[in-house]
């Protein structure tokens, strides 16, 4: 300390190593006055809190100065604020995965594109996502500058805009760091031609949800349509749901019971009736099967004829149109008149009996004819006579693909011989009614299998016709005639790998 009592300071204004102690620097072992007294009787102190705002602000800009004095002289290079990241679908799994209910996942893969940087991705923002992660990276590169990452998307069905999305609503979460540990987050775009469709995969879900519980049936009612085995069906149903919604049924062939397609719109908040023809294609099953959730929301009940299958889409202006499928469930009390209608449409049927008189090879032309058809070397015919016992006045025997007018070239098939030229009919061509004759009409069909193991019993449709009304059946024609006829045109097989292949008429008998 100087003599003048003020303190001894280096040039960077610190105290001097002299100033040994605290008391040595305010006097505290001196009786005279202390340094704060000092400054009160100098007028320092009461000029400093007249200026108080003054002083603070000469602080400020000395440690502004001193701020800009730093960055003037910061050796990092300035960094441009860009990701400097590319994403791809990954190789190794691209779509999108729902294996958990609620969760979506898909994996991308991430490209470093500068040297010395790190990046990762984070998750993926967008409508109807509630909240995002990614799980461990995949190893699927031997590239170190790429990395695959699965990410997670937990699925929010209540946001108002889920089923407006389009896929450019959609950004990937990343995050750059470079090698003086800055950080860029950013989010981006999804990669172009990706086959990720979260748009579409969020939406469809979000409309099967909503669809489901915001679709009301309020009404059934049901009519049989005179002299055919067909119910009509008027639904009433309330669209609770904030979008329009158009409600598809589409037809389908080879079911025992299966609707004809037909589409209503049904405006946000109203109701519309759905009108549906019911077509019966087996009289043996003249009922609707179908799926309810059960009292616990998580499994489901099965009933019948109580329920209508259709293809909701949600009318918005995205250009990514949302659909998807459900089951509109009615109560039990509003099934009885389903239940009486499909009764009625197949009461009176004929009685009826299938055998198969006899079975061979079919001639040489129709066997190569079917080879080149299948395309498999292993395919043959089995020429077979099938004797339809009834009191019906005729009888039609047909394949089941004439049911839906269309031939998807699977086996087993029956192609019906034309009684008067011998030769095959067309699947799709609607066979003449053979008269019963003393209770018995007779078919002849051809079964085209394959020897190398699609010899499981063919399925054939049988119509009854009687005083003007019609009776169709799906009848599965497991008979020991035929059965015996498949070792003669297929003779690698045994009535063991037939009793394997389902057929119940050659199983053994049970042992007592």
């Amino acid at each position: 300390m100087s003599a003048d009592g003020r303190l001894d300071l280096d040039d960077l204004g610190q105290v001097i190593e002299q100033a040994s102690s605290l008391d040595d620097v305010v006097g505290t072992h001196d009786a005279g006055p202390t340094f704060g007294e000092r400054l009160e009787s100098a007028g320092i102190t009461p000029w400093a809190r007249r200026h108080r705002a003054a002083l603070a602000g000469v602080a400020a800009a000395a440690v502004a100065v001193g701020s800009l004095a730093w960055f003037r002289h910061d050796p990092r290079p300035p960094d441009d604020g860009l990701p400097h990241v590319a994403v791809v679908d990954s190789l190794s799994n691209p779509g999108v995965n729902n294996d958990v209910p609620g969760l979506l996942t898909s994996i991308y893969t991430i490209v470093n594109q500068r040297a010395g940087d790190t990046v990762a991705l984070l998750g993926i923002s967008g409508p109807g996502i509630r909240a995002t992660s990614v799980g461990r990276a995949v190893l699927d590169s031997h590239d170190d500058a790429r990395a695959s990452t699965p990410v997670l998307a937990v699925i929010g069905c209540d946001d108002p805009r889920v089923l407006e999305a389009t896929e450019d609503d959609y950004h990937l979460l990343v995050r750059r760091t470079d090698a003086y540990g800055r950080t860029v987050d950013a989010a981006l775009p999804m990669p172009l031609g990706s086959q990720n469709r979260w748009a579409l995969s969020i939406g469809g879900m979000c409309l099967q949800s909503l669809a489901t519980t915001g679709l009301h049936v309020e009404s059934v009612r049901a009519a049989v349509v005179p002299g055919r085995a067909q119910v009509l069906l008027d639904v009433e149903v309330r669209n609770g749901l904030a979008h329009d919604l158009v409600l598809d049924v589409l037809g389908y062939p080879g079911m025992f019971v299966r609707p004809d397609s037909s589409s209503t719109t049904v405006p946000a908040g109203a109701t519309r009736t759905l009108h549906v023809t019911e077509t019966v294609g087996n009289c043996e099953s003249a009922r609707l099967e179908g799926m309810v959730p059960g009292p616990d929301g998580q499994s489901s009940i099965g009933v019948t004829d109580r329920t209508l299958d259709v293809y909701v889409r949600a009318l918005t202006s995205s250009p990514d149109a949302m659909s998807t499928g459900i089951s509109l469930p009615w109560s039990a009390q509003q099934a009885r008149p389903v239940t009486a209608a499909f009764a009625a449409a197949c009461a009176g049927m004929p009685r009826y009996r299938l055998h198969v008189v006899s079975s061979t090879e079919a001639p040489r032309g129709i066997v190569d004819a079917a080879v080149r058809q299948s395309g498999d070397p292993s395919t043959t015919v089995l020429r077979a006579v099938v004797d339809v016992a009834t009191d019906a006045d005729a009888v039609t025997v047909t394949d089941v693909v004439a049911d839906g007018g269309q031939d998807f070239g699977a086996m087993p098939q029956l192609t019906v011989i034309d009684a008067a030229t011998g030769r095959q009919l067309s699947p799709l061509a609607t066979p003449h009614p053979v008269r019963a004759v003393s209770g018995h009409a007779r078919v002849t069909v051809d079964w085209m299998l394959s020897c190398s193991g699609a010899f499981s019993p063919p399925t054939a449709r049988v119509v009854l016709m009687r005083d003007g009304r019609s009776w169709p059946l799906l009848l599965n024609v497991d008979d020991t005639g035929l059965a015996a006829g498949v070792p003669s045109v297929c003779p690698d097989v045994t009535i063991e790998m037939l009793q394997q292949s389902g057929w119940q008429s050659v199983q053994p008998p049970l042992s007592g």
